[in-house]
């Protein structure tokens, strides 16, 4: 599961990208993320104030997969 992975990725010091919510879903949720300093553009050295994300992946805990067994994940990005 995505804790597990988490763990290894932090004890084999490997980067992953962060997880910015966990819980119920919601459009509204979704669209206050892309409304925030993007995390990774910080670790990069860029924190201007109009420094946003420009998308979230979003997937289900457990994973699933759809009719033609491909995983679902969606990228919910900002119209900006």
């Amino acid at each position: 599961d995505y804790d597990e992975f988490d763990w290894l990725c932090d004890k084999a010091q490997l980067p992953r990208v962060p997880e910015l919510f966990r819980g119920p879903p919601s459009l509204a949720a979704f669209d206050a993320l892309l409304e925030r300093q993007s995390d990774e553009a910080k670790r990069n050295g860029v924190e201007a104030d109009d420094n946003l994300a420009e998308g979230v992946v979003i997937r289900a805990v457990p994973m699933a997969k759809d009719s033609f067994g491909d995983w679902l994940i969606i990228k919910h990005k900002s119209e900006r």
